[in-house]
């Protein structure tokens, strides 16, 4: 399964209360809307499909990292997790 490009996403975070209910949005050129929990998930789904892999086929384990921090480290992926920690009254990671 190939990994998706997420990274052109252009973040916009919605005010009025009736659309906070649903969250924030990503929009990809004003046609499709992305919630920051689906954003995780499937940042997460790419990383277990990637880790599977690994585990059927195993290969440099430096390169598996290095495209796990791909797919979790993108700053969309990051801001959206910050959003929702804050949202439900999580700490996000210290940063170093």
């Amino acid at each position: 399964m190939e990994p998706i490009d997420l990274a052109a996403l252009e973040i916009h975070t919605i005010a009025s209360p009736a659309a906070r209910a649903g969250g924030n949005v990503m929009n990809i050129a004003g046609f499709i809307s992305i919630s920051d929990e689906e954003l995780i998930v499937r940042a997460v789904r790419d990383a277990q499909s990637l880790l599977a892999e690994h585990i059927e086929r195993p290969s440099d384990a430096e390169e598996t990292i290095s495209q796990l921090l791909e797919i979790l480290d993108r700053q969309n992926v990051v801001l959206a997790t910050n959003r929702l920690c804050r949202e439900y009254g999580l700490r996000p990671l210290n940063q170093p």
